[in-house]
Formats: C-alpha cells, structure tokens, sequence
C-alpha cells in the first residue's frame, strides 16, 4: 500500500508517524513543494526560539529509523495549476492526506490595503528566516528588498494584532542585535538589524487588555527577559479588566504581567525614558485600523478607538449592539505596518490534517493530535499496486530532492553557519536553485560511487 502526504510540515510529518502505526504495510511519499522539509518549524518559529525548532531533529530521526518506509519528494508542487495534479495522485496512490497548511492570513474587511509599506505577518516571518518565496526574485523583485527598504528607513513600526506572532515581531525587531547573532536568523536581516534605527513598536488591538492573544510566557518575555525594552499599556484599562470577576487564571496570571511589568501609557515615567532614548513596546487596546493613507516615505493608519461599555471578558460590548462604543479616531505615522491577524484554515477535498483541516490556528504539537484522530478514522483502502510518483518524476524530468539530498543541503548550511561563527545553527540556503544543485551535485556523486563500485565487481569477477 502506498500513501502519498502532501506537505512535509509538522502536521505532514504526525500525519506519516500514524500512518505507520495505522496500516503496517503501508509506504508513505512526503511530497513538499519547497526542496526542504519542515515547513512552519523552519521558516515560521522566530529564529530566537530555538529550543521550538529542535522537533526538527525528531521528524528526522523518525524518517532515518523508517527509511525503508518512507520516501521525501522534495520541490514537488501539488495543485490544479502545476504539472502534478491532484488527480494524478489517485492514480498514483492507494490513499493522499494532505498538510499543506492554511490557505491564506486574514486581512482587514472593507479596508483598502497600500502596496507599500504594509505587510504581513507572514512576510515577516518568513523574511527572517530566509524563506525562498521571500528572499528570491520575482516579476515583483524579491520581497525581501522591498521589507528591509521600509524596515530602514523607519523609527515607528505598527502591528495589527495582539497575539504571539505580534509580540514575536516587536520581540525581533527591538531586543538587542546581538542576542540574534548566534541564531539561525537571515544573514541579510541581522545586517540590517544591526544598523536599524527603529525606536518604538506599537502593537494595536481592538479588544481590552484581558482580551490579547497572546500567552502570559510569549508575554513576559519580551517585557522582563530583553534588556533595553520599555512597555506601556493604558493602565487604566488594565485595571479595568483585573476587576472583572469573569476571568480564567491564566488571564488573571497575564494581566499581573502587564500591571507589574510596564509603564503607563500618560505617565510621566514614559516620557523619561522616550527622553531617554529608550526602545518602546506600546501595547495599544480598544483600537481598530479603519483606513490606510500611503506617503512618500511613511504610511498614515488611521484608528477607531473604542469606549468600554458593558463589560465582557476582552471584549467591552455594548449589549444592545453587540459592539464596542465608538470614542473617537487617531491617527498614527509609521514606516512599516505588519498584519497579524491570523489565517483562514485550509479548505478542500479529500482528507486533511492541520491547519489544513480548517482550523488555520494552534501550536505545532496540536498538529500531533489532529493527525492521529484523521488516521485513525481512515478505512483501510483498495488493496491495488500504487506505483508512486518516482516514474512520473523521471519520466518528465522534473527536478526533485530526496531525503539524501535534503541531509546534504542540511550538511551545507550548518557548515556555512558554522564558517558564519554560529556554533549551533546554521546559515539556510535562500533560494530554490541553489537548494536543488547543492541535492543534484549528491546525487551525481552517488551515481559515480555506483558507477565505480559496479566496475570493480566486474573487474573482480
């Protein structure tokens, strides 16, 4: 039996972990579209948590222990728009799941975004991490140029958003640049971070303090663990909130966080260590971007900022419209806005694990979880020859890498990160074409090792 899962993210890889246990029988072929596996784990965690990014060391230490088992298609896509279809996979396989992650981020309705200066979160993410997508030229040029373009010209950077991702950018954008150098962040990011003169990152929220996404550690991390760092919030807000009698622990525990840990948005010790100098974290609630307005060198976002009116945990709805009250609109100047605001889950036919099972949202062990309850309802299918992908492959001459050439282009970024002075991490390769003749260059090196090795039998025999 041969299973095919599309996708060689962490969801992709659970997926294959109980596809093994579920049918014992069965071959699995990770097909991903990038040259590498790993997905979110690689380019999506924020290169200063590395301790997140070592599951990577166990998906692969699973495909080494079941090598007879499983196979690695790397710079392989899968759509009704590329070469392989998903139809030619029910020719090809006895069963496809498909990881292949969330479909889209979100965006704000109704509110014309400008072509400069706004990004997403995802953007970010990736530019930091030295994703292809970003880092490579396009028919737009490469992202990743016109993100540090933006990035250092600006004093001011806004982000849409209240939850781990946010804090994630003002933490990589603001903490000390040499706290990133022995990460496994974008040589050309930490370059421009070391000369970046950005002095304060505003994170806007529409809900109350008691309502941010983020968690109490993502929180207190970037407010009592990095040096240099001032955050503000409105404090009487937050007291606000800390009497509502509604709320769970872990709130509770978060909002003592903020109450302990930062500065009060009117308070004249703010205005000491803007004085200062000082690097500032603004956690702004009850705002809500309505419009952008795009300039020469900025981007003027103008704001709907809300009037509690009923309490309700986070939210502050009126109860008769089930909306926030309206107090007035602001405006505020910035060189670069990023969107955080999470992702529309992946939708489609057949079946689907992690945040292309709908969801769009969670952290990487969920994906654990999501996987083994999809496998486990499968029924066991057609018991017919499944032939794979490997004949279409050479038989087209598409260009792919396998699990060999992934483990080569791993030997030759943590050389390069080790040449870069990084004594744990590596220097990732940033585009395709270098990633595919860094796994061709193995493979020919088999071939010729095969080559010799068939001569010398035949010479011996």
């Amino acid at each position: 039996m041969r299973i095919a899962v599309v996708g060689a993210g962490p969801a992709g890889f659970y997926a294959t972990q109980s596809l093994l246990k579920r049918f014992p029988d069965c071959t699995v072929d990770l097909i991903e579209r990038l040259p590498v596996p790993f997905g979110l784990v690689r380019y999506g965690v924020a290169p200063d948590h590395p301790a997140t990014k070592k599951v990577i060391n166990t998906f692969s230490a699973f495909v080494n222990s079941n090598r007879s088992r499983i196979n690695f298609y790397g710079n392989v896509a899968v759509g009704d728009d590329q070469p392989l279809k998903p139809s030619h996979l029910k020719d090809f396989y006895n069963l496809t799941i498909y990881a292949t992650g969330a479909a889209h981020p979100r965006t704000l309705p109704g509110v014309h975004i400008p072509s400069r200066f706004v990004y997403g979160a995802q953007d970010f993410a990736f530019w930091a991490n030295g994703h292809p997508d970003i880092h490579s030229t396009s028919a737009q040029g490469k992202l990743s140029e016109r993100i540090e373009r933006d990035v250092k010209g600006t004093e001011n950077v806004a982000v849409i958003g209240v939850g781990n991702v946010a804090i994630d950018i003002a933490r990589l954008l603001l903490r000390p640049v040499d706290d990133l150098r022995s990460t496994d962040i974008s040589p050309s990011v930490l370059e421009l971070l070391s000369e970046s003169p950005i002095k304060s990152v505003s994170l806007f929220g529409r809900k109350s303090p008691s309502g941010a996404a983020w968690t109490t550690a993502a929180l207190r991390e970037v407010v009592t663990k990095i040096p240099g760092i001032i955050t503000t919030c409105d404090h009487g807000l937050l007291r606000k909130d800390m009497e509502m009698s509604q709320l769970s622990r872990s709130k509770k525990s978060m909002l003592k966080v903020l109450s302990e840990k930062t500065v009060d948005l009117n308070s004249a010790e703010l205005h000491h260590h803007e004085h200062q100098g000082s690097r500032i974290l603004r956690l702004e609630f009850l705002k809500t971007p309505i419009a952008f307005s795009e300039n020469v060198e900025s981007v003027n976002l103008r704001l709907q900022c809300s009037q509690p009116a009923k309490d309700m945990v986070g939210e502050h709805l009126n109860p008769a419209t089930k909306s926030c009250e309206v107090r007035d609109t602001i405006e505020s100047v910035c060189g670069v806005v990023f969107l955080s605001l999470g992702y529309v889950g992946g939708q489609g036919s057949g079946y689907r694990v992690g945040w292309a099972n709908g969801k769009g949202a969670g952290i990487i062990g969920d994906n654990k979880w999501d996987a083994e309850t999809v496998i486990s309802s499968l029924s066991i299918p057609d018991t017919m020859n499944a032939v794979g992908i490997s004949h279409w492959l050479s038989s087209t001459g598409h260009r792919f890498v396998s699990w060999e050439g992934w483990e080569c282009i791993d030997a030759v970024e943590k050389k390069r990160g080790s040449e870069y002075g990084r004594k744990d991490e590596r220097v990732k390769l940033e585009s395709v074409e270098e990633m595919l003749q860094v796994a061709e260059r193995q493979a020919q090196n088999m071939n010729g090792f095969n080559q010799q090795f068939r001569t010398h039998c035949e010479s011996r025999s």
